[in-house]
Formats: structure tokens, sequence, C-alpha cells
């Protein structure tokens, strides 16, 4: 992944993974944890690496994006909607 990004060198890295389903994450848990901590873990320590390489104007300008579901962020009860402030 670090090649990747440094041969491509993005102004944004997005991360979609997730193993969604609980059934899924009760039969399975191992798949589970690989991708939706471990992957997830992995993706920012590359991001991180890459941005601490950067000058100041594109560290300012870097964005990772973290899209998942529910059973990674958590559920929300009754706020209706996730924002960029909404705790994890």
């Amino acid at each position: 992944m670090a090649g990747a990004i440094a041969e491509f060198r993005p102004q944004a890295i997005m991360h979609l993974a997730a193993e969604s389903h609980v059934d899924r994450s009760i039969d399975g848990p191992a798949d589970f944890i690989e991708t939706n901590l471990v992957g997830t873990f992995r993706v920012l320590e590359a991001a991180t690496e890459y941005w601490r390489g950067l000058d100041d104007a594109d560290k300012a300008a870097f964005r990772l994006h973290h899209i998942s579901t529910d059973e990674v962020f958590g559920a929300l009860d009754d706020e209706g909607k996730f924002t960029h402030d909404t705790r994890l």
C-alpha cells in the first residue's frame, strides 16, 4: 500500500472496506477483525507515513475519507445522522 501511495501521490485516500452483518461477525469474527480493525489500521499507518512526507501546503490539503457501516462506527440512537463531529 505504501508503494502505491508513494507512486501516485494522492491528495485524498478513501477507505471503503467494511465487513458488515452482525451474524457474519459472530460466525466468522476473524474476517470482521481483519477487515475492520487491522485493515483500517494499515490504511491509517500508510496514510500517516505519506502525510508526514508532504510539504505544509499538501499536508493541509490532504484528506483521508473513511466510509463504513454502523458495525464499525456504532449506532446513532436518536441523533439522526453522522456528521464530522459525531463521536465514534
